[in-house]
């Protein structure tokens, strides 16, 4: 983290931004374990202190409250004041929390990964969804709608560029950026000015997490791995787009492994699941009336347009059916009933932690 601080990325320091009497607002991205998130956040006061900071706030989103220190305030988007601070090239009326719109500096600590909605997380989306208004996060997801993220060219996705302006809207702001490693662990600290600072993390993650593959496989068998992705369908879901680079066109399934322990996950998304019998009818209805959770839904149905999903949790089986999914209680279970759907000489592609590797076909 010292090391960070010292050599940041861009033309952005913490020492040129922080002056004696400023007040510093940390905006906190949950995905983060833990035990490194209270580490980063003690870590910066010490710095922050020595360069004149008077006072030091910390932000996160109330959804993501369940382990966070309770000294930290918790934004509900629908509920606490926002200010309105522009609008972006897509559209988007940008509101931000007005406690954080106050601070004269802005820190962003996240952590790089692979987003269903954005390409990656860790960078711009601490402002868009992180300390905005629900009509703001409405809006910068819907652009989703027409745009399917792509990881290895994040750069392009409209959700990602409508954030990246956002967070210029905010004056001041300074990225502190993870980049994960397969243990749990960290594997690098990037900071300094917030889209080259993102840039290095990504291509730093990308490099550590992508996975060549020589041929399309049949059959794919992947793991929602980590609380945020495995408790419910609605974020179990989300790491399907990472795969489809790799995924055979003509017949494939795609054995999910998700627990799925706290149910479905979100109201919208059973609803939009439920109401909708195909992916177009969808579509255009949320281009008349997005809600989040709709865009979930509308991933899913994609997913099943491309290939069969068998699913493995502990959801009952009329659940997992009436989602269009095939349920099984084991993984050699959902293999079993893929190869006979597929073929018993079909290729087998396992992606142990779904929320990090991404499989790529060589150029």
């Amino acid at each position: 983290m010292g090391k960070s601080i010292e050599n940041p990325v861009g033309n952005i320091s913490l020492s040129a931004l922080v002056k004696q009497g400023s007040t510093i607002g940390i905006v906190v991205d949950p995905a983060i374990p833990e035990t490194s998130l209270k580490t980063i956040v003690n870590d910066l006061q010490s710095p922050l202190s020595s360069l004149g900071a008077r006072e030091v706030r910390v932000f996160v989103r109330a959804r993501h409250s369940s382990q966070i220190q309770s000294e930290w305030k918790k934004i509900n988007p629908q509920e606490d004041t926002f200010v309105e601070v522009g609008r972006t090239n897509h559209g988007t009326r940008v509101s931000i929390y007005q406690g954080i719109h106050s601070c004269d500096v802005k820190i962003l600590v996240g952590m790089v990964q692979p987003h269903f909605a954005s390409s990656f997380a860790g960078g711009p989306d601490l402002v868009i969804p992180g300390v905005s208004s629900l009509p703001t996060i409405e809006a910068n997801r819907s652009l989703s709608l027409n745009h399917q993220a792509d990881p290895l060219h994040y750069s392009e996705n409209p959700v990602y560029l409508d954030s990246l302006e956002a967070s210029r809207m905010l004056g001041s702001t300074y990225l502190v950026t993870l980049v994960p490693d397969e243990w749990n662990g960290v594997s690098a600290i990037y900071s300094g000015d917030v889209e080259p600072t993102f840039k290095e993390a990504v291509a730093h993650f990308t490099r550590e997490h992508s996975r060549p593959i020589e041929n399309r496989p049949e059959i794919i068998v992947v793991s929602s791995d980590g609380p945020e992705y495995s408790n419910d369908l609605y974020h179990a879901v989300r790491v399907l787009p990472f795969l489809w680079n790799v995924l055979k066109r003509d017949a494939s399934t795609i054995v999910l492994a998700g627990e799925c322990k706290q149910g479905i996950g979100d109201d919208n998304f059973l609803r939009f699941s439920k109401n909708s019998e195909d992916r177009k009818t969808l579509q255009n209805e949320l281009k008349h009336d997005f809600k989040l959770g709709g865009h979930v839904a509308l991933l899913l149905k994609e997913a099943l347009e491309k290939s069969r999903v068998q699913l493995v949790s502990v959801l009952p089986d009329v659940y997992t059916r009436s989602f269009g999914l095939k349920p099984s209680r084991t993984v050699s279970a959902g293999v079993q009933s893929a190869i006979r759907a597929e073929g018993k000489d079909s290729k087998v592609l396992i992606v142990t932690r779904g929320s990090l590797m991404i499989p790529v076909m060589p150029s």
